[in-house]
């Protein structure tokens, strides 16, 4: 109720960017980077950006391809931290009277007299804007949002109602540039909308897109993400399969488990499924030997070694680092297992040899021609 009360308090878009900021504020980034990042898979950088632009309390803009999850970010964004949101969705054919309100009829049809009703606006309400698509809109929606974030309000004639909405945020899959027709428009994002971020991901390997799903089904079947992981990077082009087709891919795959079925999916290139079939056999001879590696590894670093192991360990250590060296592979984590194993090795190589020649001290008097010529040599 206290945070609500404080709100209802902000009476003009200033007091609510400054709420805005001090709710912004109250949290360390470190914090909402832990608590965001279990929702979302490689949007550490937007959330980096939301929160340093609203710690100023900046408009801004965040565009890029369809299905990265914009609007979802922005949104968990600030039900974390419990400040309303207003969404506004913007399209080609929007009219300003949307944007900023119903005409007023009566007055119209009793005065001819044409009059915004700037009071049922949604700049009335208290919270951030999210205007989403809003890039898409004419010039003349562009020109109507312009001169209420310039006047802090809606201005018409002697009337000046102040706007209660704080900062604004344009979620848009088309960049500020592509819609800059001209100067004036070019200027109004640019200097209205200073922030601005391309929002995709570094990369699109197998990996970024089982993370993704490991994410988002932690529970579901192994083989299943991985092949709906791999199947989206082999259909990676100048068009990137999106996280959003991706969750989607593997949903269907996962109710119908039919490799077929991913012919229904948008940019899926499913002529590799054979080869995809291969490869997923030759991962889990991979995680397999992975596996072995590491058990291997924790065994032998709890071996106790005595006067009756000593043998037996020499050689199972010359024989498994033989086979080890022979592993032609390029996997960076199968790669450090081996290196992990065959340092464990050497570990217990320099145990043994110290072993030994305790050994070697507490018997040289059975064997003193052989121990003179031992320390001759």
């Amino acid at each position: 109720m206290k945070q609500m009360k404080s709100i209802q308090r902000c009476n003009n878009s200033t007091d609510t960017t400054n709420y805005v900021i001090n709710k912004i504020a109250s949290k360390s980034y470190t914090k909402v980077l832990k608590e965001l990042s279990t929702k979302f898979y490689n949007a550490d950088s937007v959330i980096r950006f939301l929160y340093d632009t609203l710690l100023v309390g900046g408009n801004s803009i965040l565009y890029g391809p369809g299905g990265f999850g914009k609007s979802e970010i922005v949104k968990e964004f600030f039900k974390l931290y419990d400040i309303p949101i207003i969404t506004k969705v913007g399209h080609s054919s929007m009219d300003v009277e949307a944007l900023l309100g119903i005409p007023n009829i009566k007055k119209l049809t009793e005065e001819s007299e044409y009059e915004i009703v700037f009071e049922k606006s949604i700049f009335r309400n208290r919270g951030v804007l999210i205007l989403e698509e809003f890039l898409d809109v004419k010039p003349t929606v562009a020109a109507a949002l312009k001169d209420v974030i310039t006047e802090g309000g809606y201005r018409e004639g002697g009337t000046f109602i102040e706007s209660r909405i704080g900062p604004i945020i344009i979620c848009s899959n088309k960049s500020p540039d592509e819609v800059s027709i001209d100067a004036s428009t070019s200027a109004f994002y640019r200097e209205r909308f200073p922030f601005n971020k391309l929002v995709e991901w570094p990369s699109y390997t197998t990996k970024d897109y089982l993370n993704l799903l490991n994410l988002k089904f932690p529970n579901s079947d192994s083989d299943k993400k991985y092949i709906t992981a791999l199947l989206c990077e082999k259909s990676c082009g100048i068009e990137k399969i999106s996280p959003r087709i991706a969750i989607k891919a593997f949903e269907l795959f996962n109710s119908t488990e039919s490799l077929e079925t991913f012919k229904y999916v948008s940019g899926i290139n499913t002529s590799n499924i054979d080869q995809i079939t291969e490869e997923l056999t030759v991962k889990r001879e991979r995680d397999r030997l992975l596996e072995n590696i590491k058990i291997l590894d924790a065994k032998f670093n709890a071996l106790l070694i005595d006067e009756s192991t000593i043998h037996p360990i020499n050689v199972f250590i010359e024989k498994i680092s033989e086979k080890l060296k022979r592993i032609d592979t390029t996997d960076e984590e199968l790669l450090k297992e081996i290196g992990s194993l065959l340092d464990t090795f050497d570990e217990i190589k320099f145990k043994v040899n110290e072993k030994i020649l305790k050994i070697w001290n507490k018997n040289k008097s059975l064997y003193p021609d052989i121990h003179r010529i031992y320390e001759l040599i």
